[in-house]
């Protein structure tokens, strides 16, 4: 869990202090802007994790689909020649 979150909060810290102590985006702070940008940096982590998932979950299915489909034309094949 720690790995996943450390990166999140790292960044999330960082907007906290940019937020705090650069000058151009006083205005914003008071905002609920400033409040979705830190959400979404402190949750990107997770989201890019889910990402990573689905893309090899899905990685995993096509590649059994093409192996499948490569032994039935295989198996085709050979039901031919016999």
């Amino acid at each position: 869990m720690i790995p996943r979150a450390l990166p999140g909060l790292v960044a999330g810290l960082a907007f906290l202090w940019i937020f705090l102590f650069w000058k151009p985006l006083a205005p914003l702070r008071e905002t609920p802007i400033s409040l979705w940008i830190a959400y979404t940096v402190v949750w990107m982590a997770y989201g890019l994790t889910a990402t990573i998932l689905i893309g090899y979950a899905v990685s995993l299915v096509l590649r059994y689909r093409a192996e499948k489909a490569r032994a039935e034309r295989e198996a085709r094949r050979g039901g031919r020649e016999s």
